[in-house]
Formats: structure tokens, sequence, C-alpha cells
């Protein structure tokens, strides 16, 4: 008898048996979401049929958790863009697919507005709280003067951020409706497969509804996709074009700090190993931060060129 053999592979244990090469998943869900998991497993994304347990169940389910298992597939060899384009058709298509317009409740838009409009004004204030604490010694530390070199540009970020706010409140308490589609929920390229048999996402736990935009915020947070956010906003708009407000509400996410924050604070607590690992993941997070007001830009261009056509 083959004894079977256990991989762990970050989440996922790759499992090798007598009869093949299996994945084994877990994950947690709440009962909501294992609805919408199901749903959107089973009859909507495309995605690998897991392999049905001895009582003819595709998933055993226990204490909040989930368990399945499915085949283990081979990727075929792509290039990065090429694969994050055809991610962006296919998730277009399940978007276009699950649209849904329902009517946009003036309680959500204020928790929206709240919540943009609170993020900005505790970004501003920690901005101006530790500019006063760089500045102060008479010699800086490499990571104090290279937080004052780039704080003119964040505090710019940050008017443009205002300015497109309000363009944001105009246009979404016209609005009657929101569109709504069925979200990936964590989208990015590691939870693709291109394979010889086809395209099927994975990890789809974390399927919900929520606004087009959502899918398109996850795949912009990967760092290795700076230079490809405007041609993943141009792939996905061929498909499903969002609308004004929806852009704006794209960009203001886009032109979040949150990422450049959290270094700051980590420095602050003395959690990096030494001065230049802290300098170094400033940089990033800043280069991240650039690509970001890049496909930003391109948007509101785009957006331009509509308003005149």
């Amino acid at each position: 008898m083959f004894t079977p053999v256990l991989k762990q592979f970050g989440k996922v244990t790759k499992v090798y048996t007598g009869t093949g090469i299996y994945a084994l998943k877990e994950a947690i869900v709440s009962e909501q979401n294992l609805r919408n998991f199901q749903f959107g497993a089973e009859q909507i994304y495309p995605s690998v049929p897991p392999v049905l347990t001895a009582s003819g169940q595709r998933y055993y389910t226990m204490n909040n958790r989930i368990y399945y298992l499915t085949p283990w597939l081979s990727e075929r060899r792509l290039q990065a863009i090429d694969k994050v384009k055809t991610m962006l058709e296919e998730v277009a298509v399940v978007h276009k697919r699950t649209l849904q317009t329902v009517p946009f409740q003036q309680q959500w838009k204020q928790n929206y507005q709240y919540s943009l409009e609170r993020s900005i004004i505790d970004t501003q204030a920690r901005m101006e709280r530790y500019i006063a604490i760089a500045e102060k010694p008479t010699y800086m530390s490499p990571f104090h003067y290279l937080f004052c070199s780039y704080f003119p540009s964040w505090m710019a970020t940050i008017n443009q951020y205002n300015a497109y706010l309000q363009r944001w409140k105009e246009l979404i308490y016209q609005e009657k409706n929101i569109r709504l589609v069925l979200a990936h929920g964590k989208l990015s390229k590691d939870h693709f497969l291109c394979t010889s048999n086809g395209n099927h996402f994975l990890n789809l736990e974390n399927v919900h509804w929520n606004v087009p935009q959502f899918d398109l915020l996850s795949v912009c947070r990967n760092d290795d996709l700076q230079e490809l956010h405007s041609e993943v906003f141009d792939v996905y708009e061929r498909y499903l074009p969002l609308n004004e407000s929806e852009k704006y509400y794209l960009i203001l996410h886009l032109l979040s700090m949150e990422r450049i924050m959290g270094v700051i604070n980590k420095y602050e607590k003395s959690l990096y190993a030494n001065e230049l690992e802290a300098v170094r993941q400033l940089q990033r997070a800043q280069l991240a931060f650039e690509a970001k007001m890049k496909y930003a830009q391109h948007i509101l261009q785009e957006n331009e060129k509509q308003s005149h056509v």
C-alpha cells in the first residue's frame, strides 16, 4: 500500500498518493462566506473542481473551517504581464456576468465618506507630527533625511486627494444606485493558474459582493506589478467600463499612504534590524506609491478623454 507523502507549500498541502498528486486546502470561513464560496467556485468562477469525499461532498466542514482536495495542476509558463492580462480578462467577464445594480443607501454613502475623510486626516496629522521629530536633531539619521525629502510630495498628494474626494462626493450624492459584482476578494496572479486545460481561479474563500474596483485594487497592491497598472485598467475596461464615481473611488484608494505609514510606524518602534533595512523599506514603499500615482493619473486622463467624446 502506498503511504501518502505530505509537503507544505504555504497554506496548501501537496499530497503525493498512489493515484496522483493533489492539493489539500484549509480555510476559515463564516456561514455567509461559505455560501458565497460555494456559489462562486461551483457556478461563477472558473476553478479546479474538488475531489468528492467518500460521502459525495465537495467540501468537508468543521468548526467554521472548510477542507477540500483538488488535483495538483502544472502551470504553463507565461510572462507576468501576459498572465495578469489573462486574469483581468477572466475576472472582468465574471464581474460583468454577476453585475447587479442596487439602491445606494444614504448610510452607505456616509460610511464611505467618513472612512475616506478619516483616513486622510489621520495620515496628514501623523505626517506633520513625524516631520517635526525628523527635523529636530542637528544631525539627521538616513531614514529621517529620506523622510524629509519625500515629505513635500506627500503633502502635495494629500491636497490632490482632498480635491478628488470632493469630486467623488459630488458624484455619489447624485447617484441613486450602486453597482455590485461577485468579487474574488483576494485577487492576485498567485491565485490564478493558466494550464493546458484552461484558466482557473484559486483561493475563492474570500468571494463576496463588492464594488467592481475592489479586485483591481487587490492586483495593484502587488509590488512586482508596478509597471502593469495602466494595462490592468485598460484590459479590464474593455470588458466592464467603470463609471466616473467608481473611477474616483479607485483613485482615492490608490493614493492611500497606508504602506508608507506602516514603514514609519515600524521605524518608530525600532522593529527594523538596522538603519539600512529601514531606508530600503521606505524606498520600496515610495516606489510602489509612485507607481500607483501613475495609475491614478492614467485613469484621470482616460476619464478626461471620455468626457470630451
